[in-house]
């Protein structure tokens, strides 16, 4: 029993409407529904306390204590949430292959959820089995000035297959054989219930507010160490040394690695871990790899840690939650996932077969200074990521060269394609993010006005030029209550 409750009950307490409150303990709580004539029955519920994490895809600058504009979309995620089928091997067999998603309700009863399609698509399937504790955003535009919109009844869907529901509790003594013509099980999928969400949604945004992000006397810092795109913290990790995991080249990272440095991330309030990976003996390293265990990754995906930052002298790569959950469906919960940096030698480049004529011609402009082939792979095939990648490969500045003049090219079937990056002189770092892996060179256009040795400030470029921004995100936490009388047990 929880230590919390004293090792005792705790009673709820009674509404106005005859229904009883009670608080829940993240774990599962023991819960008694006594009648007036001392019948009872108990029930185990588990409880859990999520994150709710909202970007304004439409305003950028938006922040905790701005409201809503009419118009604006909002992208909402709980990190962490679970399938509610449990596995159960020749019984339960869940979520196969994308049938977990969210849904809510808005004010006016409509229900947000993919089965609507695209213009209600709030919980979109996961897709990969397993993977709904990342993929279950929510994608709601608000279309009017509305004053307070609450979405509510959020629920989670999990069909499964095998035996219908409730068949563990009648189990013979030989057990049940794996069933592989066993029926999908789609009758009574609706579970858990999720925290309500409310938004104040007016017309616009006061540009005269000082609270206001885009107030030209108060601009948002491009420094800000919480941008996930700053040089100098790319993995977003508050200014604070992120937990490390320490790995030779070519290593694997396993799960008592793992699970050392998420506690220790989440006892200190940080989304980020990082794993720095060794250097050849006695060489110069131009290619460097690490191997994560399917039950490692998996255990990342489960907590509230939101990014691992693979660091190398070659580049480093960071994965946000989203990429995370998509490797532990990638890896089939059994493979190892190799995360793998080469700097490419552009001789060679120019000779091989595996590259068209466009891309060839890419590797021998003179702008180009590196390239870096940049790869996942399970069980040694390349595999594609979902979510947001962010990468950062080396440079240092020659004589004469400013930071300004320093970008990324994807270097794709048509050619190089620019890419807005960040360069900063104190981390000889080149930082950009991409949904997708493959060959990336590290450019220099000369900067013909403006620019300076001094130049290495945070700016951002193509291959020349500059822009800044920050992506603004709001954590939440949130907890559930019931209205039942409950005993906690961890």
């Amino acid at each position: 029993l929880s230590e919390a409750w004293g090792n005792g009950w705790a009673d709820g307490i009674k509404n106005d409407d005859g229904s009883y409150t009670i608080t829940l303990l993240d774990g599962r709580n023991i819960v008694e529904i006594k009648d007036s004539a001392g019948a009872v029955k108990y029930y185990v519920l588990y409880t859990k306390t999520v994150d709710v994490k909202i970007v304004n895809n439409t305003n950028p600058d938006w922040k905790r204590g701005d409201h809503v504009a009419a118009g604006d979309k909002l992208t909402i995620s709980m990190p962490g949430l679970k399938t509610p089928v449990q596995k159960l091997s020749g019984i339960y067999n869940p979520g196969w292959p994308d049938t977990v998603w969210t849904r809510y309700y808005d004010d006016k009863g409509v229900e947000w959820t993919s089965a609507n399609g695209d213009v209600n698509a709030i919980g979109q399937p996961s897709g990969v089995q397993y993977t709904i504790k990342v993929n279950n955003s929510i994608n709601y535009t608000f279309t009017d000035v509305q004053g307070e919109v609450t979405l509510t009844g959020g629920e989670i869907h999990c069909a499964w297959f095998g035996k219908p529901k409730n068949t563990h509790r009648n189990i013979a003594g030989t057990g049940l054989g794996a069933d592989m013509t066993a029926p999908g099980q789609t009758q009574d999928v609706w579970y858990s219930r999720l925290p309500d969400i409310s938004f104040n949604v007016a017309e616009s945004n006061d540009p005269d507010d000082p609270d206001d992000p885009t107030d030209p006397d108060d601009p948002t810092d491009p420094d800000d160490p919480d941008d996930p795109t700053d040089p100098d913290d790319p993995g977003g990790s508050n200014g604070q040394e992120p937990p490390t995991i320490n790995v030779e080249n070519g290593g694997t990272i396993n799960n008592n690695d793992i699970t050392g440095a998420v506690t220790e991330a989440q006892n200190n309030g940080q989304t980020t871990i990082e794993i720095n990976v060794g250097d050849d003996a006695g060489g110069d390293t131009k290619q460097v790899s690490a191997k994560i265990s399917a039950d490692a990754l998996s255990a990342v995906a489960e907590s509230s840690v939101e990014n691992v930052k693979i660091v190398t002298s070659v580049g480093e790569i960071t994965l946000d939650n989203a990429a995370i959950g998509s490797l532990v469906g990638a890896s089939g919960n059994d493979s190892d996932v190799e995360v793998k940096i080469v700097n490419e030698d552009k001789e060679a480049l120019r000779e091989s077969e595996d590259l068209n004529a466009n891309q060839k011609a890419a590797v021998e402009d003179e702008k180009v200074r590196e390239v870096y082939d940049i790869s996942v792979l399970v069980d040694s095939a390349v595999v594609e990521v979902s979510g947001k990648l962010t990468i950062g490969l080396p440079y240092t500045l020659k004589t004469g060269e400013a930071a300004r003049g320093v970008g990324v090219s994807y270097i794709g079937e048509n050619g190089a394609e620019p890419k807005s990056a960040t360069y900063s002189d104190s981390t000889k770092r080149v930082v950009f993010t991409t949904d997708h892996l493959s060959l990336y060179a590290v450019t220099y256009t000369p900067v013909t006005e403006g620019g300076s040795d001094d130049d290495t400030g945070g700016c951002s470029s193509g291959g020349g030029g500059c822009e800044t921004g920050t992506a603004a995100v709001m954590a939440l936490a949130l907890a559930l209550m019931f209205s039942l009388r409950a005993r906690g047990r961890k």
